[in-house]
């Protein structure tokens, strides 16, 4: 986020709401986290063999086991989506414009 600074800052000063800035930074968030677990379930759908023989009492295919994987990382991504645009939120423009 601290790379971020700035442009959240230059926003603000041009008059972004709090709620616009919540809804930009959440939004390419979420984009990644998604394009991630697909590429993470793309993998393991094509790991299925070895995985099989690795995992004790689940099949590769138990909806249980994915389900709750991908809850994890959705969980994961929530908190870090809310402590970023928390920040974000409270930053002051001009230290932000100053902060280089």
């Amino acid at each position: 986020m601290k790379a971020r600074r700035r442009e959240v800052g230059v926003r603000v000063a041009l008059g972004a709401s709090p709620l616009r800035v919540v809804r930009l930074l959440a939004r390419e968030t979420l984009l990644l986290v998604a394009a991630g677990a697909l590429a993470g379930v793309a993998v393991y759908t094509l790991s299925a063999r070895w995985i099989r023989q690795v995992l004790y009492d689940v099949a590769p295919a138990d909806p249980m086991a994915l389900g709750s994987a991908l809850l994890f990382i959705a969980v994961v991504a929530w908190l870090a989506i809310v402590f970023a645009v928390w920040r974000a939120v409270s930053i002051y423009p001009a230290l932000a414009l100053r902060d280089e």
